[in-house]
């Protein structure tokens, strides 16, 4: 995933969570708003009750592979992982429902 697909800054992130506009699936929470971009733009947090480094990492890679078929909408997501007993087809499924589910949402 390119770089200008990414949200890294703090203060982004901060912004993005403080709005509160959120959905929930069974093993991760995506927050979300509106941006003035013709893409999305994507931040991911893995907790440190997770999993060492590297199963988080693996994880991080998993959710940016997945992301790449969303680049379209015009959308902030902020994804945290909740879960870490969860296979790749599985994450898989539910990140596309989830977002499916916030694109579908006419208050976003």
């Amino acid at each position: 995933m390119k770089e200008k697909y990414r949200i890294k800054k703090t203060q982004e992130f901060e912004e993005i969570l403080n709005l509160k506009n959120k959905a929930y699936s069974k093993s991760l929470v995506i927050f979300y708003r509106n941006n003035n971009y013709n893409y999305s733009r994507f931040g991911i947090s893995v907790g440190k009750k997770i999993g060492k480094a590297i199963i988080r990492n693996k994880y991080k890679r998993q959710i940016r592979n997945i992301l790449q078929n969303h680049l379209n909408t015009s959308k902030d997501y902020i994804i945290i992982l909740r879960s870490n007993t969860i296979k790749f087809n599985d994450l898989k499924e539910e990140i596309d429902k989830t977002i499916y589910m916030i694109n579908k949402r006419k208050d976003s």
